[in-house]
């Protein structure tokens, strides 16, 4: 199977060491993710494909762009970051409550258990009301204590790859209907951009055409003046005319005037 996941949390939660400890990667020099990444590795003869989001504030918005791609996620709290947990918590909840995600299986991490006073997951599950969301909104939940990075080459965090281990079962038991959902909502994504880009296109084309007008109005209401202007009185069975032109000019713009006064702004 073809499995594809995504790591959410707040900025400096560790998703990126998260991901790095899924692969067996020595720790190193993690910098803060900007934007996106992802990574590749088979986990049980699955091929897995992980996206690793950044989470801070202004790269939030991006999430929701990969929510109809993957089958589950994993969520990373840190667990010793008690200002953030109202923040953290909040974010959650946004994610749950999206009709692309709502349903799938989500593995929420309670991250840094190296540092002391950092929350256990029986703690965290409690803050977070975790139990309240996964029966409200039908969400299959396992939450798993972990410290997020690699002691040693190839050695992983045991409670990481219990909750991952768990998150991939949860998946395949129900990858039927999973994959089926990812497909159909992928497709209705790529329905909606069309249809939002068709309606961009069509208000371009009438603000070209709304512009068109205003110009070929001003045009009209110049040739008008100079026709006033340079008008020469015509003598004919006693009537005063002015050239046929300029009654054209001046019959055209008095039209145009009435019509496009006030075009519809765009």
């Amino acid at each position: 199977r073809k499995i594809t996941l995504a790591i959410f949390g707040l900025d400096n939660a560790g998703k990126t060491l998260t991901a790095k400890g899924l692969l067996g990667q020595p720790e190193g020099l993690v910098a803060p993710t900007i934007g996106f990444s992802n990574m590749s590795f088979t986990f049980h003869d699955n091929d897995i494909t992980l996206y690793d989001l950044g989470g801070g504030k202004n790269i939030r918005e991006i999430w929701k762009n990969y929510f109809t791609d993957v089958h589950g996620l994993i969520y990373v709290v840190d667990a010793s970051d008690y200002a953030r947990l109202s923040e953290s918590k909040a974010e959650l909840l946004k994610l749950v409550n999206n009709n692309f995600i709502k349903g799938k299986p989500i593995l929420i991490l309670a991250n840094k258990q190296d540092i002391s006073g950092a929350l256990d997951k029986s703690d965290l599950c409690n803050e977070l009301n975790l139990e309240n969301i996964a029966n409200e909104f039908e969400t299959p939940c396992k939450i798993e204590s972990c410290t997020a990075q690699i002691k040693k080459a190839k050695t992983i965090d045991k409670s990481l790859y219990s909750g991952f281990e768990w998150l991939v079962n949860a998946i395949c038991s129900n990858w039927t209907d999973l994959q089926h959902r990812v497909n159909f909502d992928t497709n209705e994504k790529i329905n909606i951009e069309n249809f939002k880009k068709s309606e961009r296109l069509e208000r371009l084309k009438n603000g070209k055409k709304t512009k068109f007008v205003k110009l070929l109005f001003i045009i009209l209401q110049a040739l008008f003046r100079q026709q006033i202007s340079l008008a020469v009185t015509n003598v004919k069975d006693g009537i005063h005319t002015r050239g046929v032109y300029g009654w054209i000019v001046q019959h055209f713009a008095i039209f145009f005037s009435n019509t496009f006064s006030s075009p519809q702004s765009t």
